[in-house]
């Protein structure tokens, strides 16, 4: 039993050690060290400002007092974006007070369920009022889930009248009751909210799930009804009735006199509802309240004088006025009941709406804490009420003619209008309805607006209005996301960039026959007007169009064409498939699929039979520069897979990994693009001048020599290093005196946070762990420089893509040192790597193998000893580079010196010297002529040298 907040102020707070409060945000929050998988949430009405405290509150990005920030609702609106709902009637969202961009991205969340209404007396009429919440959580860590399901009468209102709820939490491992009708209610929300489909895979764990109950109470059942159920109809009657206690705002006779003819003479029967009611059903003829021995209110201090929502049905437009509450208890020989929920005292209520409702059994005998508990609050309750005497009641109000014309009104635009939006051109969006959705009346007018801006009224007859651009743009990319390379059916050629074309894979650069950028063009240009000949493609001087065609144009063409556009698209639903799974982002999926759609009908209608020179060779130069695709070729130079298999995963290693990486506003200023239409262009250069291609070639021979993992593995993995942000690091000036700071290139190997664009120019920020970091900075990606404790000084390998430590401070001694600068001198490290290419790479010419096979090859041909160490180990050039980050003339590099010196020495004690600093050594201190060092040296090299045995 919830009441009022004593800070709110209004009224005074009564016998609050019987009547334990809840706030409906503690119910959502999930549990230290768990997260929200999934969420459903129904109300017969909301307010936008609870939504959104509803969905910080199930991020736990919520603060002490429910709010939290414009960052944290951002960053839970990217989190929960297909995984949370909230189904409402139509036409009950209230407009909100202030609001902007972010609240306007709501609507993402809401499922309107579209029934009409009608007024009270008609018998057509239905209303979605179920009130509760169905939660999914899982650990943070992995684990099984755990479930909490909330019921009552609460509405998502910023309504603080009395209501009732009960919450239960259960897993399917646990140990107590099952809980008849959970799995249908969840079938039923979930069909209500159109994710029977997302539900279905947790139907079996529902039916399972064990259920928290206090001792002394039993669950008997939950049920969402709905209309039209066979058989539905008011609770059963306990046998030994002694006492009911009938609590709702709302009543009619029919059902006030149900509830009154149950028990006989010796049965005490009490009502409890509004002035207002009372006054309305004592001037029925039937006299229903006559069957009731005790009539209550609230007392006068309870009202809320200010609570008018106009979101509320002629049903509840008084949620304002203090009781909201509605449930029966009935105490009989065996016990006690409770049915609470969202049901009034209505024939409507019980057998025409939408609405929920559990049954409690109560032990009547026994001192279980939680029955005592219940017991002891309901009689709280009802004793903290004034009696009514119908004599003194006033006669019923007579109904406002206005208000009655607007609710009407309300109802059948509600019905009526089931709107769609179309985004014009300029901006602008044109708001489509099958049918007139205004009411009719001729002293109404009707309005349309933006949520959270200016209204423009809608002509009577007409089925459509428009609303004028937004300035700064509007939805949910444009401010949330803010994204650089948007899933955008207008801007096809951001995804031309991602896509691992089969047809421009198959183009190799190094066929060409002389080196330099020139020689590659025209090599592509010609293996792909090869190809196109095959297909019976013309490439002509001048083409038959008088403006060439656009490059993804030209592209889609050709591949619908030449018949790749099959496989690639079943490729691509794969990812728009995992969009929507893993990380529940439905929207950037209908993105996706909406720009694939758009791609298939371009090169459907596009007529390629004959190309000019120009659009083939823009198409031949996207190959060499189009992200995507080189991504593709340099892993089938090492994955040789069926098409069929390694699609889909480079696909998605592009668009979810690549793409990713790329969009960040950091690099389009580094590369020169704008946040617009030229940062694209600007990628394309920077992939052919930085060469990517080879670098991605270098770093997947390098995952093939290690043989770790599958080469899927190897991708995924890959990928999630891609999709790690840039960090925020906080910098200690003094004890007390701290910043943070925003890191572009460096990361720390320790657990760090996380920073991720949202809305305006706010962050917000998530957790990550050292080993994310770890394998990220073993790619050629971010981050590039890795500040690290002595936790990453022994047992961690750094060398893939590092040749350099700086060090902060100096090690203890040698075996320190030899272990904090082996992290990057380590089989086939980057040193190594360097050596070899630039002694045997330059100059040499290509065949169809990756450039590092054959580097590989000639290096164990030309450099192999006998000892094993040579190439991969140590190589002819190659050396790490050391810094050491001292004031000039500070004793740190003399102390340096005296360590690496040490360090030989150890060196020499292992048997495994390197040359250069154990000669340097001996002759600093002069031990022996040079010429006899060799009979000092004691070999414990694995094999013999036959030249020395000689």
């Amino acid at each position: 039993m919830a009441e009022r907040d004593a800070a709110a102020g209004g009224y005074r707070v009564v016998t609050k050690a019987h009547l334990p409060g809840q706030s409906i945000l503690d119910v959502l929050r999930p549990p230290v060290g768990w997260k929200t998988d999934r969420a459903l949430l129904s109300s017969y009405s909301a307010d936008p400002a609870v939504i959104a405290a509803a969905l910080l509150a199930l991020a736990a990005r919520d603060d002490d007092g429910g709010s939290g920030t414009r960052a944290g609702l951002a960053r839970a609106l990217l989190e929960l974006r297909g995984r949370v709902a909230f189904i409402l009637q139509r036409g009950r969202i209230a407009a909100p007070r202030r609001g902007g961009l972010v609240l306007g991205m709501l609507d993402r969340f809401v499922r309107e369920v579209p029934w009409n209404e009608g007024r009270e007396d008609d018998e057509q009429g239905r209303s979605w009022h179920p009130k509760l919440a169905m939660l999914r959580y899982v650990p943070e860590t992995g684990g099984n889930a755990r479930w909490r399901l909330w019921l009552g009468s609460r509405n998502l209102t910023r309504d603080t009248s009395w209501d009732v709820g009960l919450t239960v939490e259960g897993q399917a491992e646990g140990a107590g009751q099952l809980l008849p009708g959970f799995p249908e209610l969840v079938e039923r929300l979930a069909s209500a909210a159109g994710e029977s489909q997302e539900w279905a895979r947790h139907l079996p764990e529902a039916a399972a799930l064990r259920w928290e109950v206090p001792r002394g109470l039993r669950l008997e059942r939950v049920a969402l009804h709905l209309p039209g159920d066979e058989g539905r109809s008011y609770p059963q009657e306990p046998a030994g009735l002694s006492e009911l206690f009938a609590v709702s705002p709302f009543l009619d006779g029919t059902t006030v006199n149900h509830f009154g003819g149950w028990g006989d003479g010796r049965s005490r029967k009490i009502l409890l509802s509004t002035h207002d009611e009372f006054a309305r059903l004592a001037g029925q003829q039937a006299q229903p309240l006559a069957r009731f021995a005790d009539l209550l209110a609230l007392p006068a201090a309870t009202f809320e004088p200010e609570q008018s929502n106009a979101e509320e049905t002629v049903e509840e437009n008084m949620e304002g006025r203090g009781l909201h509450a509605k449930f029966v208890w009935a105490e009989h020989a065996v016990g006690a009941t409770l049915w609470l929920g969202s049901a009034n005292l209505t024939r409507r209520g019980w057998t025409r709406n939408a609405e929920v409702v559990a049954e409690v059994a109560v032990e009547r005998r026994g001192s279980a804490r939680a029955a005592v508990s219940l017991i002891e609050g309901i009689r709280a309750f009802r004793d903290q009420c004034v009696t009514i005497r119908l004599a003194d009641l006033p006669a019923a109000a007579e109904p406002d003619e206005v208000m009655e014309r607007l609710e009407a009104a309300r109802r059948t635009i509600a019905a009526h209008l089931d709107a769609r939006q179309h985004v014009q051109a300029d901006g602008g969006t044109l708001v489509v309805s099958p049918r007139p959705p205004h009411p009719g009346d001729s002293d109404i007018r009707l309005s349309v607006a933006r949520l959270t801006g200016a209204a423009v009224t809608w002509a009577v007859d007409a089925t459509s209005a428009r609303l004028p651009p937004v300035r700064g743009g509007s939805g949910w990319e444009a401010s949330t996301e803010r994204s650089l390379l948007p899933a955008d059916p207008a801007r096809p050629n951001v995804f031309a960039l991602f896509h691992p074309s089969p047809l421009l894979t198959g183009l190799d650069p190094l066929q060409a026959r002389r080196p330099g950028e020139l020689a590659i063009r025209q090599s592509m240009m010609a293996q792909l007007s090869a190809v196109l000949s095959r297909h019976g493609i013309s490439v002509v001087a001048r083409g038959p169009r008088a403006r060439p065609l656009p490059p993804w144009q030209t592209l889609a063409a050709l591949e619908t064409r030449t018949g790749h556009w099959q496989a690639s698209r079943a490729a691509w639903q794969q990812v728009v498939g995992e969009l929507r799974a893993e990380r529940g982002d439905v929207t950037a999926g209908q993105r996706l699929e909406q720009t694939l759609d758009r791609w298939g009908e371009a090169g459907t209608e596009t007529d390629v039979s004959v190309l000019d020179e120009e659009e083939v060779r823009a198409v031949a130069q996207l190959a060499l520069e189009a992200p995507g695709v080189v991504l593709a070729r340099a892993v089938a130079r090492h994955w040789s897979e069926e098409r069929t298999t390694s699609l889909p995963l480079v696909a998605s290693l592009s668009w979810r990994g690549l793409r990713t990486y790329l969009d960040n506003p950091w690099f389009a200023s580094t590369l020169g693009g704008s946040r617009g239409e030229h940062y694209p262009d600007a990628i394309r250069i920077a992939v052919r001048q930085g060469n990517l291609e080879a670098v991605l070639d270098e770093h997947f021979w390098y995952l093939a020599q290690t043989g770790v993992g599958t080469w899927p593995e190897r991708l995924a993995a890959f990928a999630s290093a891609l999709r790690l942000r840039t960090g925020n690091t906080t910098l200690h000036e003094a004890p007390g005196q701290s910043f943070r700071l925003r890191c572009h290139a460096a990361a720390a190997l320790t657990e760090t946070r996380q920073a991720a664009r949202t809305a305006g120019s706010d962050e917000t920020e998530q957790q990550i762990r050292p080993e994310e970091v770890r394998h990220a900075f073993n790619t050629p990606f971010w981050p590039h420089v890795l500040a690290t404790t002595s936790i990453g000084q022994e047992g961690l390998d750094f060398h893939p893509w590092c040749r350099a430590v700086a060090h902060w401070d100096l090690p203890p001694g040698p075996v320190a040192l030899e272990q904090r600068e082996g992290r990057v001198s380590r089989h086939a490290g980057l040193a190594v790597r360097r050596a070899i290419g630039a002694q045997l790479g330059k100059g040499r010419r290509w065949g169809s193998d990756s450039p590092w096979v054959t580097l590989a090859r000639l290096a164990e041909t030309e450099w192999a000893d006998q000892m094993g160490l040579s190439p991969w180990w140590i190589a002819p050039g190659a050396s790490i580079q050391r810094l050491l980050l001292s004031l000039p003339g500070s004793e740190l590099e003399e102390r340096m010196l005296g360590l690496s010196k040490e360090r030989a020495l150890y060196r020499v004690a292992l048997g495994m010297p390197d040359q250069g600093d154990l000669v340097s050594l001996i002759l600093d201190r002069q031990a022996a002529p040079s010429a006899g060092l060799g009979e000092l040296c004691i070999d414990l090299a694995a094999f013999a040298d036959p030249a020395s045995a000689a």
